[in-house]
């Protein structure tokens, strides 16, 4: 007689029915019948999906072996139960991984598909399928927890590696704070001015740079972000902080202003102008 061995090719793969199905495209009931071997023919252009998802030859699918078909096999073939048929008897619907397993029971119970779905019924089949969902999803909840867990372990060990790296790197190339670049003014002497001093007005800066540097007032447009720099041994520039200053006037030799004026950058620094250079 001829066996279909999907069934053993799936177990060795540890895989289901609704797994083939969705890997081949084939009808899960197609599969089930193939599965249990109550299939009188089978497509070739299905036999080659199969033997493509499973990855092997015809073969490991498909064998003779001598006549004697036990008599189960073909109880089993005359009593074959499908899904929408035990539907119609339970009123429960299960999926169709739960159903693969109601259909093993049902191929090892000791009567008909009436008798079976009847028993299940009584038996609270319903019930004990509900339990082994919860179960399966508290499993899966379980995992993603320590799947999440692990990848924030992960992510965590990445960035101390990521940041141990840059800091080699960092005392490799030697950076210092770069001079004649960027803001004239530390930022600690910033804050400094800004607890003894008065915020000025756009209007009022404008005007304080014009009395100051004689530019004109209308072409002067105040700026409230300044960078510091850093410079590597190769005289390579990198951004190290960027601030926000707003203009600050505590006395003739005691302020802070960052503008632009005709298209060059410009910072004033306790009375004294700088070019602004980045």
């Amino acid at each position: 007689m001829i066996r279909i061995l999907l069934s053993t090719r799936l177990g060795e793969r540890r895989w289901t029915q609704a797994d083939l199905a969705r890997a081949t495209g084939i009808r899960p009931n197609t599969i089930s019948e193939l599965y249990h071997e109550f299939a009188d023919r089978i497509s070739l252009e299905h036999l080659d999906l199969i033997c493509e998802a499973l990855n092997c030859e015809v073969a490991d699918i498909i064998v003779r072996e001598p006549n004697g078909e036990p008599k189960a096999i073909k109880s089993r073939r005359r009593t074959k139960m499908l899904m929408s048929e035990f539907i119609e008897r339970t009123g429960f619907q299960p999926t169709a991984d739960e159903y693969q397993k109601i259909e093993d029971a049902y191929y090892n119970f000791d009567g008909d598909k009436d008798a079976f779905c009847k028993a299940f019924v009584a038996n609270s089949g319903e019930m004990k399928v509900y339990k082994a969902r919860a179960s399966e999803i508290e499993r899966l909840r379980s995992q993603m927890l320590e799947l999440e867990k692990q990848f924030k372990k992960d992510m965590a060990e990445r960035d101390r590696r990521i940041d141990q790296l840059t800091a080699d790197l960092d005392r490799e190339l030697e950076w210092e704070p770069a001079s004649g670049t960027g803001t004239h003014m530390e930022q600690n002497r910033y804050e400094h001015l800004v607890r003894t001093g008065r915020k000025m007005t756009e209007q009022a800066a404008q005007e304080f740079i014009a009395d100051e540097c004689g530019f004109s007032a209308d072409k002067i447009k105040i700026l409230y972000k300044a960078s510091a720099y850093e410079v590597n041994k190769h005289r390579q520039l990198r951004r190290a902080a960027e601030y926000d200053r707003a203009p600050i006037y505590a006395s003739t030799d005691w302020n802070y202003v960052r503008f632009d004026c005709a298209g060059f950058m410009y910072e004033m620094v306790n009375g004294e102008l700088n070019f602004y250079c980045c």
